[in-house]
């Protein structure tokens, strides 16, 4: 820097140092993605550094996620937090209440396979066998010039089962990052070019997830400050 480009006009010594100042470092802005449980102690351990006054809470009740908006209005320092439900991998590979079907093969050998997860493992022999002779009273039906459709079906699925079992419970999370729960499962059929097909289905398990949702949401709201705005989303 040039000296006779200075105007300095209080009398007096003064010290002149060349060289680039130290860069401004502004705070980084944050953006997360984890668990419900996990947003409840992001916010429980976060809760000092940002103005909560500030800030928003997004529920997507239908997505069963949420989002997190800390210092919104600020350029610097902001955070954004999406917090979700997601289904576990455990679970999802039954493919529980999504209407995918399985051939007899299929199903007794993916159960055989995961025998670990019934809550009783003596039953998921007996299942296997007993999906065995409820087929072939199937195939007998056909055989016999029953096409087994409509009402024909109901009341062919509802004497058999008398006879033959084939509802069980297994143990695994609903979503991730949780602890294993007793799930109910039936197995359900139809007939599709002259063969069974099975899906399985299970009223309790979408009482649990709401029930879940319901209180990991809670506990998030909980946890955030009161002055938080809190918005749900359609």
């Amino acid at each position: 820097m040039s000296t006779d480009k200075l105007n300095l006009m209080a009398p007096g010594e003064y010290i002149i140092r060349e060289g680039s100042a130290d860069p401004i470092v502004h705070p980084k802005n944050l953006k997360l993605a984890i668990t419900l449980p996990g947003l409840v102690e992001f916010c429980e351990k976060k809760k000092e550094h940002f103005s909560w006054d500030k800030s928003t809470l997004i529920i997507y009740p239908n997505d069963k996620k949420t989002l997190l908006i800390c210092n919104e209005f600020e350029e610097y320092g902001q955070a954004q937090v999406t917090g979700s439900l997601t289904h576990a991998k455990l679970l999802t590979r039954w493919k529980i209440n999504t209407g995918y079907k399985w051939s007899l093969k299929q199903l007794k050998d993916f159960l055989r396979f995961n025998r670990m997860y019934f809550v009783d493992r003596d039953i998921a022999m007996s299942i296997i066998k007993n999906l065995s002779q409820f087929s072939a009273k199937v195939t007998t039906e056909i055989e016999n010039g029953n096409d087994l459709k409509g009402n024909k079906r109901v009341v062919f699925d509802q004497q058999v089962r008398h006879e033959i079992d084939l509802s069980f419970s297994i143990s695994v999370p609903v979503f991730e990052g949780m602890q294993k729960i007793e799930i109910p499962v039936e197995v359900n059929f139809d007939v599709e070019d002259n063969s069974p097909v099975f899906w399985m289905e299970s009223i309790d398990l979408e009482e649990m997830e709401q029930s879940i949702w319901d209180e990991e949401i809670n506990k998030v709201i909980s946890s955030i400050q009161t002055q938080i705005a809190i918005l749900i989303a359609g």
